[in-house]
């Protein structure tokens, strides 16, 4: 089994989650695609916080672990300006920090060559998963989708949140990716759970929520 993992999103703890990453990959041939911003959190709202904050930055050491895992680590800067706030507060809609998480993961996928690997997982700094999970046990199938999700009242995906933190899937599924802005406007959307369930579900034909907050695994907003 030869995986491409694909982590994205602040860094935030990142260190203290390494060793639960190898130990979930032993037994695999895995190559790393990260992308991350510049500071370790982010400064606008979020359904866990409802204020601007001035975050930490990024540190030259967090830099260098990150690219112990992939040499290639590519980091951006997010910019906010006082407009973007006020419709983030107004809407619940962060518009443009759903533009910058599209395009961060489009393009972290494109780095990536298909035929290279069997499957990519796409998580998250923060995410822990249980002693239990490991990949090597996974198999994935063309067209099909296992994600790790919330279970979420009232959503597209029959109660499960379309912003999976943990998803896995056949490598020659990746070039399915489209790009949601050729053809929809982020405006339209009232949440990101939205827009990720749209992609979703044009690419796959089937969808499995393999995983389970909480359970199987969470999230660590340290």
């Amino acid at each position: 089994m030869r995986i491409a993992l694909v982590l994205r999103g602040h860094y935030r703890s990142f260190e203290k989650y390494q060793s639960m990453w190898k130990d979930a990959l032993e037994g695999c041939e895995y190559d790393c695609f990260f992308h991350t911003w510049d500071t370790r959190d982010t400064i606008n709202q979020a359904w866990s916080r409802r204020y601007i904050i001035d975050p930490p930055k990024l540190e030259s050491s967090h830099i260098d672990i990150l690219k112990k895992w992939d040499p290639h680590l590519v980091i951006e800067s997010q910019d906010f300006t006082s407009e973007d706030h006020k419709i983030i507060y107004a809407s619940w809609t962060p518009h443009k920090a759903l533009v910058y998480r599209i395009n961060s993961l489009l393009s972290t996928l494109k780095r990536i060559n298909k035929d290279n690997y069997d499957m990519i997982i796409i998580g998250r700094y923060d995410l822990t998963v249980s002693s239990n999970l490991r990949f090597k046990d996974i198999t994935v199938k063309p067209g099909e989708l296992e994600m790790g999700a919330r279970v979420c009242a009232g959503t597209i995906l029959g109660g499960v949140a379309g912003t999976s933190e943990l998803i896995a899937f056949h490598s020659s599924d990746v070039d399915k990716f489209y790009n949601p802005l050729d053809n929809a406007d982020p405006a339209k959307y009232t949440n990101c759970e939205e827009w990720f369930t749209e992609i979703y579900l044009k690419i796959f034909k089937k969808i499995n929520h393999r995983w389970h907050w909480g359970k199987d695994f969470d999230v660590s907003r340290e």
